[in-house]
């Protein structure tokens, strides 16, 4: 196999993340009928679930999943209607509304981490403890220099 310049590198590199982003998002819920990103706001209910029991505001899930309150009000209304998460009034702010998982949706989640967990397990398998554990290592590394590439765009510009 020839050697690949830096160019070519890095073009292999951005496809075969593409192909990975699409790849996850399109993979079919094991769960007909919900989306991806509705599981993605049903984990997160749950992950919260044990620091506050009485649910999360619709401002918490938008800070915490880095997206706008608009689309987490859909994603909740979307769930609300397949009976996996409910809104309550919160008790100490009237103004504010909770959101919590549903005993359905409880179980959802629970299916869905078995069966994630079981999939990742497969891939262990199917690429081995040594090629496994390097995969974790530079997928780390490169969330990390994402990570700090984010931060410097944002940070401001000095004159």
């Amino acid at each position: 196999m020839p050697e690949l310049t830096h160019n070519e590198i890095t073009r292999k590199l951005m496809n075969i993340f593409f192909l990975y982003r699409r790849l996850h998002r399109q993979q079919e819920s094991p769960f007909l009928g919900i989306k991806h990103s509705e599981l993605v706001v049903m984990f997160c209910i749950k992950e919260h679930a044990a620091d506050n029991d009485s649910g999360l505001t619709i401002s918490a899930l938008s800070q915490s999943l880095k997206v706008t309150s608009p689309t987490i009000t859909q994603l909740i209304n979307n769930l609300e209607k397949n009976d996996l998460v409910k809104r309550s009034i919160d008790p100490d702010d009237r103004r504010s509304v909770r959101v919590t998982l549903t005993e359905h949706g409880a179980a959802v989640v629970k299916k869905a981490s078995k069966a994630f967990l079981s999939l990742y397990s497969g891939l262990v398998e199917y690429l081995g403890k040594e090629k496994s554990l390097l995969l974790l290592e530079l997928l780390s590394e490169s969330i990390d220099y994402f990570n700090e590439v984010t931060k410097k765009r944002q940070a401001p510009k000095e004159d």
